[in-house]
C-alpha cells in the first residue's frame, strides 16, 4: 500500500474518501494551470471545487429552467435574438421596431417546429381542443401578469418565484409594461374584447373601394 499524503487543510478538510480516475491531457494542463492562481491549492482541493460547481450551477439550472433542455432550448432562442434583421433600417433594435420584432417572432416560431417531435398531434376531443386554445393564451397572459405585478423594489425577503419576478421586471425595464393583461368574468373579458376590437378598427384606416 503506497504511503498517504498529508492530511487535508484549508477550505476541504474532510477530504477522506479517494477517487481515482484518469484524466486527458490538456484537462490536466488545464486544472494545474488553475491550482497555481490560488496560494496552498492542490490538484486535490481544484477537483472538487469544480465538482461541487457543477452540482450548484446544474442545481441552479433546473431552479431557473426546469431542465437543462429548456436551458438549451434557451440559449438556442437567445442565438436567434441575436440575429433579428430589418432591411429597411439595418441599425434598428428588434425590441422597439415593429418590423424587426415580427421577423424575431418568426424565427422563433421556425426554431420551435424545426425540433417539433415526430408524428401526428393527438385527437382532441372539442371540450379538450376549447380548454387547449384557452390554455395556450391564458397561461402565457399569467405568468405576464405575475411579472407586471411584482415588486420593483427587488425584495430580499419571500418566495424565490417572488423574487424571480422582480428580478425579470427589473431586468425587462418598459418591456414588463407592454403587455395588456384583462382579468375578470367571463362577461367581463368578452366586453374587453369587444371595447379593443372596436379601437383597433377605428385605428385602422378605411379600405379603399375598387372601381369597376
Amino acid at each position: 500500500m503506497g504511503k498517504r499524503g498529508p492530511a487535508p487543510k484549508g477550505e476541504y478538510v474532510g477530504q477522506t474518501a479517494v477517487l481515482s480516475t484518469r484524466l486527458t491531457p490538456d484537462l490536466r494542463s488545464r486544472l494545474e494551470s488553475e491550482v497555481e492562481k490560488r496560494p496552498n491549492n492542490t490538484i486535490s482541493r481544484e477537483v472538487e471545487h469544480r465538482i461541487r460547481r457543477s452540482f450548484i450551477q446544474e442545481d441552479e439550472i433546473i431552479s431557473a429552467f426546469g431542465s437543462r433542455e429548456n436551458y438549451a432550448l434557451m440559449r438556442v432562442i437567445s442565438m436567434v435574438l441575436e440575429l433579428w434583421h430589418n432591411p429597411a433600417d439595418l441599425a434598428a433594435d428588434w425590441k422597439h421596431d415593429p418590423t424587426a420584432y415580427d421577423q424575431v417572432c418568426k424565427k422563433i416560431s421556425a426554431v420551435l417546429k424545426a425540433m417539433r417531435p415526430p408524428g401526428e398531434p393527438q385527437k382532441l376531443s372539442d371540450l379538450e381542443q376549447a380548454l387547449a386554445d384557452v390554455t395556450a393564451t391564458e397561461h402565457p397572459a399569467v405568468v405576464l401578469k405575475g411579472i407586471q405585478d411584482a415588486e420593483r423594489a427587488l425584495p430580499l425577503t419571500g418566495s424565490r418565484k417572488a423574487q424571480i419576478r422582480s428580478l425579470i421586471k427589473s431586468d425587462l425595464g418598459e418591456l414588463a409594461d407592454r403587455p395588456h393583461i384583462f382579468q375578470g368574468t367571463a362577461d367581463q373579458m368578452r366586453a374587453e374584447a369587444d371595447r379593443l376590437d372596436r379601437e383597433k378598427q377605428l385605428a385602422s384606416p378605411p379600405k379603399k373601394r375598387s372601381r369597376r
